[in-house]
C-alpha cells in the first residue's frame, strides 16, 4: 500500500527499487513466504510509475525458479561429458545430448 500512494512517488520507487535489488543479491532473503507474498504482489504493478518495480519483482520471482548457475554449469559440464564417453563407445544417440538440448538455459549460459 505505502508503495502505490502518490506522495514522493518518485523516491519511493528508487527505495523499493534499492530493496529489491537487495534481495535479489541475497537470494536467500527470497525464499520466505511473506517476502515471496510481497513480491507476487509487486509483480501485479502494471501502471507505468510502477512499471520499474512490477518488472524487478517478476525477475527476481522468476530468478527464485531457476537453480543457481554453478548448479547450471555442473550439469551441462556432466552431460558434456556423458555425451563424450557416448561418442568413444559409438552410440547412435546420446541421451545426455537429448537433456543438454531440453534446457533452454544451457545456451544462454555458455
Amino acid at each position: 500500500e505505502l508503495a502505490l500512494s502518490h506522495s514522493n512517488l518518485t523516491e519511493k520507487n528508487k527505495l523499493i527499487s534499492a530493496v529489491l535489488t537487495y534481495i535479489q543479491e541475497n537470494m536467500d532473503l527470497a525464499h520466505t513466504a511473506a517476502v515471496k507474498a510481497q513480491l507476487h504482489e509487486m509483480s501485479l504493478f502494471g501502471h507505468t510509475q510502477y512499471a520499474d518495480i512490477g518488472l524487478k519483482a517478476r525477475l527476481v520471482l522468476a530468478e527464485l525458479d531457476r537453480p543457481k548457475f554453478s548448479a547450471r554449469k555442473a550439469t551441462i559440464l556432466k552431460d558434456l561429458e556423458e555425451m563424450r564417453q557416448d561418442a568413444d563407445r559409438d552410440d547412435a544417440k546420446s541421451p545426455a545430448l537429448d537433456r543438454l538440448l531440453a534446457i533452454p538455459e544451457s545456451i544462454l549460459d555458455v
